[in-house]
């Protein structure tokens, strides 16, 4: 099993895999998209350089979807240059090594602080993306169910203990994001709240526009059958049993 977000899951299993989401904390795509303060539209970034994790990456894969969504050849107008995590690239793009870059909190308050300018809120847009899930596979599900029915209730709890103890998120957010800025702190809880679900279903709409992101790269993905990424049963079992609504009652 693996707690993680994105492309990742939906691209194996286009590939081949039987990899799978099993439920997901979070499922609308609220990246922001800072630039440069002399790149005040998408127009501007033709001929720019756009910072990623990685070239391949989820980032990759939506901004290129983003920017010919918007007519704008990702591979002709822009360049993309991987330049590594969220820190590494906030810093690359204060210093103007790269003009463009996605962020989520609590990088992208520090961007604001920085005064970098935001191109674009994609919470803005009605998209929607897999985010803070679990996935395992269908080999591993098949038996080890009762393992992958308690990862779930604990998983349940734990997006309640989340809203409900912000004095401990706050302190555990400082150490991860190594951060300690109470203004960067705050936002990045209050944007995690805002768009946590309390039932972690994995909407199917996100795995779509991951479908539609990965087909520029992997035509596989325009055939691919959404249903095949996703194994909502064991949410679903929750559900119906009681244990999601006697755990938000507590």
């Amino acid at each position: 099993m693996s707690f993680l977000g994105g492309a990742a899951i939906v691209a194996s299993a286009v590939g081949g895999a039987d990899t799978v989401y099993l439920a997901c904390g979070i499922n609308t795509l609220y990246w922001r998209l800072f630039s440069t303060p002399d790149v005040k539209t998408l127009d501007d970034l033709k001929g720019k350089k756009i910072g990623l994790t990685t070239v391949g990456s989820q980032e990759d894969a939506v901004m290129r979807f983003l920017l010919k969504e918007r007519g704008i050849n990702p591979d002709r107008d822009v360049s993309f240059l991987a330049v590594g995590a969220a820190p590494t690239r906030l810093a690359a793009l204060s210093k103007g090594v790269v003009q463009a870059s996605v962020f989520i909190p609590p990088q992208d308050i520090a961007a604001e602080k920085l005064g970098l300018h935001p191109l674009i809120d994609m919470s803005q847009l009605g998209l929607y993306n897999p985010g803070s899930c679990f996935a395992s596979t269908k080999t591993y599900i098949g038996t080890h169910r009762d393992t992958v029915t308690r990862v779930m209730k604990t998983f349940v709890e734990g997006l309640k203990f989340y809203r409900e103890n912000k004095e401990f998120v706050l302190k555990l957010t400082a150490d991860f994001a190594q951060n300690r800025d109470p203004e960067v702190l705050n936002a990045t809880y209050n944007t995690v709240t805002r768009f946590q679900d309390r039932v972690p279903y994995v909407n199917m709409k996100g795995i779509e526009f991951m479908l539609k992101a990965i087909e520029l790269r992997d035509p596989r993905a325009k055939n691919f059958d959404p249903a095949n990424a996703v194994d909502s049963s064991f949410i679903q079992e929750l559900e119906k049993s009681g244990f999601v609504d006697s755990v938000w009652k507590k």
